[in-house]
């Protein structure tokens, strides 16, 4: 690697993806070939969100797909990113009165005289950051006092997975695993009150709805039956929501 920081990197990132990457995450979701599980990891999000009309920021926002959606559930949005690719894409994507971008860099305070937000949303953000306690301490100093934060992240075992390996090796951005435990630490040191944590969609509906190709084995066949089907949802609830958790932060 080059004496460039991993936050250049993560600047350049969507210079970085050529055309066919851009073209790719300007369409999300519907691009995807992760649609429904895309899908099936956001819409919880509106469900844990109090009811528009509200102020979103929706940090880590890339592209825009994610701020589009809350836009067009009624909510008042600002999309930030560290990346001035993305936020090019966004703001000539996706045009909207209630739905604005701006580049900035969640390790850094939000001008102080900005309007506190009703709602800070991290989705699939906070992992690309080197410490998570700086972005946590930006969405609390963004948020007005009794205002939530949702993070909904990969946890345990994603900086080994094979995608996030090859974004690391590829374009060297920063790949880590966002266990609730550091999350949890992290939000209460940065001055939330409550942290409550929920079965990530990833681990609990996601695998239950994903199609089987061919012939499917007999394993296959085995964890797609309801009983069984029934029992690992138990588990994404219960256990599993020590290494992957859909998080509720209240100030």
């Amino acid at each position: 690697m080059s004496k460039q920081s991993r936050k250049d990197f993560e600047r350049a990132y969507f210079a970085n993806i050529g055309d066919s990457g851009r073209r790719h995450a300007v369409a999300k979701p519907w691009s995807d070939e992760n649609c429904g599980g895309l899908l099936q990891e956001i819409a919880p999000i509106f469900s844990l969100c109090p009811p528009p009309p509200a102020r979103l920021l929706d940090i880590g926002c890339g592209a825009g797909w994610t701020s589009d959606l809350f836009a067009r559930r009624g909510y008042d949005v600002t999309g930030v990113d560290i990346s001035p690719d993305a936020i090019e894409l966004a703001s000539g994507t996706y045009a909207r009165n209630n739905l604005r971008f701006l580049l900035h860099d969640f390790d850094d305070a939000l001008d102080p005289t900005s309007e506190p937000f009703d709602i800070a949303v991290f989705f699939d953000s906070l992992h690309h950051s080197e410490d998570e306690r700086r972005p946590l301490s930006f969405a609390y100093d963004a948020l007005r006092q009794g205002g939530i934060c949702i993070v909904c992240e990969p946890g345990t075992g994603h900086a080994r997975a094979e995608s996030s390996r090859h974004a690391t090796e590829t374009f060297h951005v920063t790949e880590r695993d966002m266990p609730p435990r550091a999350v949890r630490a992290a939000a209460l040191s940065a001055g939330f009150r409550s942290v409550t944590c929920y079965p990530h969609p990833q681990r609990f509906c996601v695998p239950l709805y994903r199609q089987i190709s061919g012939h499917p084995s007999p394993k296959q066949r085995l964890l797609r039956r309801p009983m069984v089907a029934a029992l690992r949802a138990f588990y994404a609830a219960s256990a599993e929501r020590r290494r992957w958790a859909l998080m509720v932060l209240e100030k």
